[in-house]
């Protein structure tokens, strides 16, 4: 694409009130740790302990290429799901309820971080709590708060 066609895209994209994003380059990782380009678009902002909305966000993907293994980040911003090679769900987890985790600094944590870290799916959520999912099983296991 060119320079002023990418420009032009994204000026009329934040004219449009468009939620904007950035892609990620599989050279940046290990080779393990392949992602194929991602589009991140972050939905509306999380509202702390005092509010009572229920916020959305744009769902994510990464892709394994070694697995041929889609991971899906639904767009309520908690469920993580693995969709193998065949097309068929190998697993769907909810790392914040499975791990016990309570609520903090927001009422409903959702994932803002959802990238391959060192063979697993790092998580961290916007509340700062964080850790690692298996991605051949989908348990998470927490590794701390903020």
């Amino acid at each position: 694409m060119k320079p002023t066609r990418f420009v032009l895209l994204l000026v009329v994209g934040f004219a449009l009130g468009l939620p904007l994003g950035w892609h990620v380059h599989s050279r940046s990782l290990a080779p393990t740790e392949r992602l194929l380009p991602f589009w991140v678009e972050l939905g509306k902002a999380n509202e702390s302990l005092s509010s009572g909305n229920d916020p959305t966000v744009a769902p994510l993907t990464l892709f394994d290429t070694n697995s041929r293994t889609l991971f899906y980040l639904e767009s309520d911003g908690r469920h993580v799901s693995a969709i193998g090679a065949d097309g068929k769900l190998e697993w769907c987890r909810d790392p914040f309820v499975d791990a016990q985790l309570q609520p903090y600094r927001f009422k409903k944590p959702l994932i803002h971080t959802f990238i391959f870290h060192q063979g697993m799916i790092g998580i961290a959520f916007d509340s700062t709590q964080f850790g690692d999912l298996d991605p051949k099983t989908g348990d998470f296991t927490f590794h701390g708060q903020d």
